[in-house]
């Protein structure tokens, strides 16, 4: 067993973690200064990037579970990290997807979620590469072939998209520094912001 100190809890073996093991106020705030792509200074932070799959999801009008799990699919790299694509080949994704899984079920247990089934996955992994073309090209300014991914067809509005998505959990997270603050009210201020933005997509 490998034990891992996240947040507050100790979790005695990451690879196999429980639902009390999933520090819900560490995992949002985690989630709020966590930026995508290595941690590019350009890209979105993970709860942004959480925005704006969900709004991608209600745009092309996913089912309701994809809606739910568009904004938190990425919640386990709390844990894990944000490993990119590259890397988590050459590491081995069987390892990767596993451990990944296992923390999903814990945090959809410790948050009274449902995982998805097969088809919703493939709905959410959907809107997952929009995101990353939409951040990709007009965050990054790369070119999509880069990617090396067959870049769905997006949204006219994509753009819009990630503007509502940038303002609906805030530009200032987006744009200021972020990792420096140790202040208690706002790591419980980031808990509070993502578990009602999930509750509000659970009761829509």
């Amino acid at each position: 067993m490998t034990a891992v100190l996240l947040g507050r809890v100790l979790v005695p073996d990451f690879f196999n973690p429980r639902p009390k093991d999933v520090d819900v106020g560490f995992m949002f705030w985690r989630m709020r200064r966590m930026r995508r792509f290595s941690g590019n200074r350009s890209a979105l932070t993970l709860d942004i990037h959480h925005e704006l799959c969900g709004l991608l999801a209600d745009e092309l009008q996913c089912s309701r579970p994809a809606r739910i799990w568009a904004r938190c699919h990425d919640l386990h790299e709390f844990a894990i990290g944000d490993i990119v694509r590259p890397v988590k080949a050459d590491l081995g994704s069987k390892l990767v997807e596993q451990t990944s899984r296992r923390w999903d079920e814990a945090i959809a247990a410790r948050l009274g979620l449902s995982l998805p089934s097969a088809t919703e996955t493939l709905e959410v992994s959907l809107v997952d590469d929009m995101a990353l073309a939409i951040e990709w090209s007009e965050l990054l300014g790369r070119d999509m072939v880069e990617l090396g991914i067959v870049v769905p067809d997006l949204p006219e509005n994509a753009v819009e998209l990630l503007g509502r998505a940038i303002s609906a959990v805030g530009a200032q997270t987006w744009w200021s520094e972020t990792g420096r603050t140790k202040d208690e009210t706002a790591y419980n201020l980031s808990a509070y912001a993502g578990e009602q933005r999930l509750r509000r997509a659970v009761t829509a």
